[in-house]
C-alpha cells in the first residue's frame, strides 16, 4: 500500500437499467450494460465481472462480432466503444451521428433538435461491417481491420433512408446479402449490401402497430416480422442468386419477390402489448416478451406446402390463413414490463431483462429452472460492511433490503427483506463472519444469520418505536449500539438476550455515527449538535462514574457526520459539515491535527445550476486502512480522497464515475444542452405517441382515479452522483465505495500471475518448444502457463507420456494451479484422449489441491464444480454406450447358440 496503486475491479449492486442483453457465441456468458459500463456474467463458472471501461453516457446497445473478439458498445447519445474482449481494452472511440429529429410541439418555444434514438446494432455475418439504426436511417460502418489504424478507424460506408418514422429494429441475413429494417411507420424495408446492380429495395407492410423485431431464417429465404399488437407475418423472399458465389459476382435477377406465407397471432389472453421478440435460427423457436412481465416460448413457424412450389417457380396464389402457433411455455418473470429477450445459440437458455424492476434472469426452459436470477437494489445503496475474512460484502439500501455479495464472483448470495424502511447502518458482529447487524428507519435493529439465512434477533427501543440512524457492534460481538435521530439517544442491547441494557443520553441533536474502540470498551458517538461523546461501556474505569456515563464530551467546530477509530485505538477521526476532519488523541483527548477538505470534496455542477460548480463540500463518510496509515473519505461527489495520516496530506483522488447521464459529473457549463431561455434540454418533457414511456404512463393512467394523470404531473428523474459509505477490507487489499451507481470495488491485486524470479527474456513460445524437444517438460509447461497460450499448451500436453505426468506435476508451482486446471477442464469437451486428461487432473488435485484451497478457495471450488459437471456428462454417455454394447453382445451370443443348434 505504499504507492496506493488501487484500480477498478468490479461493480455490484447496480440494477439492470435497460439496454441489450446478448449471449456470447458459445452461449456460456451474457453481456449487459450497467450504466456507462459493460457487465459480463460467466454462467458456467459462476462469475460476474464489470469491464474497466466507461462511456460518457449510459450504454444502451451491445453487439458482439462473429469471431467473438470484438464487442461494440453504443451510448444513448451515439458515443461508440470498440472493445477487445481478449485484451480487455478499448481499441477505438468514435461518435455516431445523423438522423436528427425535431422535438417539442410546433411553434413552441421549447422546440429543439434532439439527438436521434439508436434503436439497434448488429454485425455482418463475416464481421467486416456493422449496421446501426439511427433515427430515420440505417448506417453501415466498416470495422477497422488489423493492424488497427490510428486515424479514421471507422468509415461510414452507406446510409439507407426512406423511412417516415424512426427505425426500431434491424437484422442482417445469414448469407450477408440483405438488411431488413422495421420502422414506426409500420413498414419493413429490405436493402442489399453491398449495393447490387439492378436491385430494387423491397417494402413490406401489413402490421397494425409499430414493428418490434425482424428476423431472417437460417437459409435467408424467410423473414419474420413481429408487430407490437402480437401479429407475426411470415414472408418468403424469392430471388435467383448463386449462394456459393461471392457478393461481387452474384448472378442477380434484379429484384426480390416477397410472398406472404402466413399470419400468426402471438397475443395471449390477459397479456398486453409485445415489447421484445427474437428467434433461434437453427431450431426456429420464437421467444416473445410482453409489457405485463410475461414471456412466452413458441415452436417454429410451420413451413407451408407453397414454399417448395415457390422455389421451383410453380406457385398458385392462395388465401393466406390466420392461425396461432403452439406455445411451449409461458411464465411471469416480473411484475413490470420486459425490456429485452435473447436466446443462446443452442436454444437452451433465455435471457430476460426488465429495466423497471432492475432484474436480469437467465431461464432454462426445458428443466424450468433459473440459471441466473440477479436483482440489485431498486433504490440507492446507503451502507456497506466487509466480513472479517474479507470474502463477503453486505450492503443495505433505501429499498429496505440487505444483500450479501461475494467479492471474488460478484454475485449476490442472499437477500433479506425483513426491514420495512430504509437501511441506515450495517456491520458484522465483531469477528463473526456469519452474523450481520443492520439498523433501519422502521425502528428496529435486526441480526441475520448467514449460515441459516434468517433473521434470528429483532432489537427495539421498548414500547416506543425510534428511527435509528446508525449502528455499531463491539469487538467481541456481544453488545449492539444504535443511535436515534428523533429522541437523540443511544440504545445499548445484549445480542445474546435481546434486552436493552442501557440508554445513553446527552446529545441534543440526531446521532449521526457510532464507533467502538478496537482495544477498549469505549463507544464514540457524534451528533448534529456539534459534540462528540465518549462512553465507558464495560467498567467505571476509576472515574467514579457508573457504567454508561459519558467519559468526555468534546466540542466540535460544526455538526459531525462520521466518526472512525484507528485500528490500534489510539486515535480518532471525526468529519464535520464544514469540510474539516479532526484527529483526536484518545489518551489525552486533545486535537492532534486537522484536514481542510472543502476543496478536495468539491462537487460538479448540477443540471439546474446556471452559475458554477460547487467548490465547498464536506466528507460524509471516513474510514481508516487496516494499518492506520491512510484515511479514506467520501462525499456527495464523484471523488473519493485518500489521505496519508502521518503527514495529514492528500495522497490520491479517485474519480468513481464519468457518466454524464448522472447529474454532478461535469464541472463546466455547456450551452449546447440549454434552450434559448437557459432551461436544461434534458428536463423538457417530449412525449411521442409511439414511445414505450408513453404507453407505460397511459397504461398507469387507466388504473388511477378520474382526474389523476401521470402524463403531465410526473417529471423526469435526475440522478445525482454521490458517495454514501466507504470501507476498507480487513486485509487492506481492497476497498469498497457505495455510490449512486452501485457498489464499486477497488483492488490492488492483479489477476495475472507475476513472478519476477521466472520472468526472463527466454519466456517465449519458441523457447518452450525447444525445452519440450529436450524433454524439459515442466519448464516448457510453466512458460506456456505464464504466457497463457492455449495453442502452445495443447501442443505441449498432447505429446507427454502418462508415466511422466506425476513428476511434471510436482515441479509446477502451486500458483499456476487454477490456470492449469481451467485449461484441463476446457480440454474435456474437445480432447479425444479422455483417459490422459483425467489422469492429469487427478495428479494435479492430489499434489496442489490443499495449498490452492488456502490461497483462493472460491475459484477452486467453482473449477471443481465445472469439472464435475463435464465428467458426469461423459459418464452418462459412456454408460449409455456400454449398455447398448451389452445388449448387442447378448444378442450375438444368443444368435450364435441358435446357429450351433
Amino acid at each position: 500500500m505504499s504507492r496506493f496503486n488501487f484500480h477498478f475491479r468490479n461493480l455490484c449492486g447496480s440494477p439492470y437499467q435497460g439496454g441489450d442483453v446478448i449471449f456470447s457465441r458459445d452461449g456460456n456468458s451474457i453481456f449487459s450494460p450497467v450504466g456507462n459500463r459493460v457487465n459480463e456474467v460467466d454462467l458456467v463458472n459462476g462469475r460476474c465481472r464489470t469491464f474497466d471501461l466507461q462511456a460518457r453516457v449510459n450504454i444502451i446497445r451491445l453487439c458482439i462480432s462473429p469471431k467473438e473478439d470484438l464487442l461494440l458498445a453504443i451510448g444513448e447519445t451515439g458515443q461508440t466503444l470498440l472493445f477487445n474482449l481478449a485484451r480487455g481494452v478499448v481499441i477505438h472511440r468514435f461518435n455516431i451521428s445523423g438522423g436528427a429529429l425535431k422535438a417539442g410541439k410546433k411553434g413552441s418555444k421549447y422546440s429543439f433538435v434532439k439527438k436521434p434514438n439508436i434503436a439497434c446494432a448488429t454485425f455482418s455475418p463475416d464481421g467486416s461491417y456493422f449496421a446501426v439504426a439511427v433515427g430515420k436511417e440505417v448506417q453501415i460502418w466498416q470495422v477497422p481491420q488489423r493492424p488497427y489504424p490510428e486515424y479514421s478507424a471507422f468509415m461510414l460506408v452507406r446510409k439507407y433512408t426512406g423511412f417516415r418514422e424512426e427505425v426500431t429494429c434491424i437484422d442482417w441475413s445469414p448469407n450477408g446479402m440483405f438488411i431488413a429494417a422495421g420502422s414506426k411507420d409500420l413498414s419493413v424495408r429490405i436493402f442489399s449490401f453491398p449495393q447490387m446492380e439492378g436491385f430494387l429495395p423491397v417494402s413490406l407492410t401489413g402490421s397494425k402497430e409499430k414493428i418490434v423485431s425482424v428476423r431472417f431464417s437460417a437459409d435467408s429465404r424467410r423473414l419474420m416480422i413481429f408487430g407490437r399488437d402480437g401479429l407475426l407475418l411470415n414472408w418468403f423472399l424469392s430471388y435467383d442468386a448463386k449462394e456459393d458465389s461471392s457478393f461481387k459476382q452474384l448472378d442477380w435477377n434484379g429484384t426480390v419477390q416477397p410472398k406472404l406465407l402466413s399470419k400468426h397471432s402471438l397475443k395471449q389472453v390477459n397479456l398486453r402489448k409485445i415489447v421484445c421478440a427474437t428467434t433461434q435460427r437453427d431450431t426456429g423457436m420464437i421467444a416473445v416478451g410482453y409489457s405485463s412481465g410475461v414471456f412466452a416460448l413458441f415452436s417454429g413457424v410451420p413451413e407451408p406446402e407453397s414454399v417448395s412450389q415457390m422455389e421451383t417457380g410453380i406457385y398458385e396464389k392462395k388465401k393466406v390463413e390466420f392461425s396461432e402457433l403452439e406455445m411451449l411455455q409461458s411464465l411471469s418473470c416480473s411484475s413490470s414490463s420486459l425490456t429485452c429477450i435473447s436466446i443462446n445459440p443452442s436454444g437452451e437458455w433465455l435471457a430476460l431483462g426488465s429495466s423497471e424492476s432492475g432484474s436480469l434472469i437467465v431461464w432454462e426452459w426445458q428443466s424450468e429452472t433459473h440459471v441466473l436470477k440477479q436483482q440489485g437494489h431498486s433504490l440507492d445503496l446507503s451502507c456497506l460492511a466487509f466480513s472479517p475474512d474479507g470474502r463477503l460484502v453486505v450492503t443495505g439500501g433505501d429499498d429496505a433490503k440487505v444483500k450479501v455479495w461475494h467479492t471474488s464472483s460478484g454475485f449476490c448470495n442472499v437477500s433479506f427483506n425483513d426491514h420495512e424502511a430504509a437501511i441506515t447502518g450495517i456491520t458484522f458482529a465483531g469477528n463473526k463472519s456469519d452474523v450481520v447487524i443492520s439498523s433501519s428507519l422502521d425502528g428496529t435493529v435486526r441480526a441475520f444469520d448467514l449460515k441459516r439465512y434468517r433473521c434470528f434477533r429483532v432489537l427495539v427501543a421498548g414500547s416506543d418505536r425510534r428511527q435509528f440512524s446508525c449502528v455499531a457492534v463491539d469487538i467481541w460481538g456481544d453488545l449492539v449500539a444504535a443511535g436515534s435521530q428523533d429522541n437523540f439517544e443511544v440504545y445499548l442491547w445484549s445480542l445474546r438476550t435481546g434486552d436493552v441494557l442501557e440508554v445513553l443520553t446527552g446529545h441534543e441533536g440526531p446521532v449521526s455515527s457510532l464507533a467502538f474502540s478496537p482495544t477498549k470498551g469505549i463507544l464514540a458517538s457524534v451528533s448534529w449538535d456539534a459534540t462528540m461523546h465518549l462512553w465507558d461501556i464495560y467498567s467505571r474505569g476509576g472515574t467514579g462514574k457508573r457504567s454508561g456515563d459519558s467519559l468526555e464530551s468534546l466540542k466540535l467546530s460544526k455538526d459531525a457526520v462520521s466518526v472512525a477509530f484507528r485500528p490500534d485505538g489510539k486515535e480518532l477521526a471525526v468529519s464535520c459539515i464544514d469540510g474539516q476532519i479532526w484527529f483526536w488523541d484518545m489518551d489525552s483527548a486533545q486535537v492532534i491535527g486537522t484536514i481542510e477538505g472543502r476543496r478536495d470534496a468539491s462537487y460538479g455542477r448540477s443540471t439546474t445550476s446556471l452559475t458554477r460548480a460547487g467548490t465547498e463540500n464536506f466528507f460524509s463518510c471516513i474510514c481508516y486502512s487496516p494499518d492506520g496509515k491512510f484515511l479514506l473519505a467520501g462525499s456527495d461527489t464523484k471523488y473519493c480522497c485518500v489521505y496519508y495520516t502521518p503527514s495529514l496530506s492528500l495522497l490520491k483522488r479517485f474519480s468513481i464515475c464519468e457518466n454524464r447521464s448522472i447529474d454532478g459529473t461535469l464541472d463546466k457549463l455547456n450551452s449546447r444542452y440549454l434552450s434559448e431561455e437557459g432551461n436544461p434540454l434534458s428536463l423538457i418533457e417530449d412525449w411521442d405517441s409511439e414511445d414505450d414511456e408513453y404507453f407505460r404512463r397511459r397504461r398507469l393512467d387507466e388504473e388511477y382515479l378520474p382526474g389523476q394523470s401521470l402524463m403531465t404531473s410526473k417529471r423526469k428523474k435526475v440522478f445525482r452522483i454521490r458517495t454514501r459509505e466507504v470501507k476498507f477490507s480487513p486485509t487492506g487489499a481492497m476497498f469498497a465505495v457505495v455510490t449512486t451507481e452501485g457498489l464499486i470495488l477497488f483492488s490492488s491485486e492483479d489477476s495475472f500471475v507475476f513472478d519476477p524470479v521466472d520472468l526472463q527474456m527466454d519466456a517465449t513460445p519458441e523457447n518452450a518448444l525447444y525445452l519440450y524437444e529436450n524433454k524439459a517438460y515442466s519448464s516448457a509447461i510453466i512458460i506456456g502457463l505464464r504466457l497463457d497460450n492455449q495453442t502452445l499448451l495443447e501442443t505441449l500436453l498432447s505429446g507427454i507420456a502418462v508415466d511422466d505426468i506425476p513428476d511434471i506435476i510436482v515441479q509446477i508451482p502451486s500458483k499456476y494451479f487454477c490456470r492449469l486446471l481451467a485449461f484441463l477442464i476446457s480440454r474435456l469437451d474437445t480432447d479425444v484422449h479422455l483417459v490422459d486428461n483425467l489422469f492429469w487432473i487427478r495428479n494435479l488435485l492430489h499434489v496442489h489441491l490443499r495449498e490452492a484451497l488456502k490461497q483462493n478457495a472460491s475459484e477452486v471450488l467453482n473449477l471443481l464444480k465445472n469439472a464435475r459437471l463435464r465428467i458426469l456428462r461423459y459418464k452418462d454417455t459412456l454408460l449409455k454406450i456400454t449398455t447398448e454394447n451389452t445388449h448387442v453382445l447378448e444378442y450375438l451370443i444368443a444368435m450364435k447358440s441358435l446357429n450351433t443348434l
